[in-house]
């Protein structure tokens, strides 16, 4: 799998792919904070004030063929 994370890529296995995504999932709230296509997943860091704008976006890349990783959550601070 290939990870892109601030303009550079990282190549690493299913497992610890795995494991970037559960740390980058505790660090957004109400965000996407990853989108993957092709065997390559880009970080992100993408928030929004409500779940109807989360909704939307994770609706637009989905329709582009990307898989959405995001959470849904309001409130509350990030670990």
């Amino acid at each position: 799998m290939k990870v892109l994370v601030n303009n550079s890529l990282y190549e690493m296995g299913r497992k610890e792919y795995r494991g970037v995504l559960k740390v980058a999932s505790k660090q957004i709230q109400c965000g996407i904070y990853a989108v993957e296509k092709d065997g390559i997943c880009e970080l992100r860091k993408d928030t929004f004030d409500s779940k109807e704008e989360l909704k939307k976006a994770v609706a637009e890349y989905a329709a582009k063929g990307f898989k959405v990783h995001y959470n849904l959550q309001i409130g509350g601070g990030a670990v």
